[in-house]
């Protein structure tokens, strides 16, 4: 869900908030004053690491920051650890490779047979 910024009408404390994006209009009370609050604009930044590369995110390795993709993965790379991203993409990659083997040693075990079966 998004998350959205309100400011108090009363005391004009600011707020996040996670919305769906239907009720994003509804902005809860102020956690200060109990005052009513209204949604206000924000800048926005896409933070998919496969979209962009403007991003920071604090390293679960050592706390330090990093900037971007890039970078991220060189850090990774730097302690051999492995992004769970990239663990799951070569777990699909090893099943499709066995499913892709296993299918080639049917294909040609139904052809041993047949063949078998016509010399006969």
């Amino acid at each position: 869900m998004p998350t959205y910024t309100a400011k108090c009408e009363v005391c004009g404390h600011e707020q996040d908030y996670i919305a769906r994006v239907k009720d994003r209009e509804k902005a809860p009370t102020c956690n200060a004053c109990a005052g009513a609050m209204h949604k206000i604009m924000t800048a926005t930044m896409v933070t998919a690491m496969g979209i962009a590369d403007n991003y920071q995110v604090v390293s679960p390795i050592d706390g330090k920051t990093l900037y971007g993709r890039s970078q991220y993965y060189s850090h990774m790379k730097e302690h051999n650890v492995v992004p769970m991203s990239e663990m799951q993409g070569q777990a699909e990659h090893a099943q499709k490779q066995i499913a892709a083997k296993e299918a080639k040693q049917r294909k040609e075990t139904i052809e041993r047979t047949v063949n078998t079966m016509t010399k006969n």
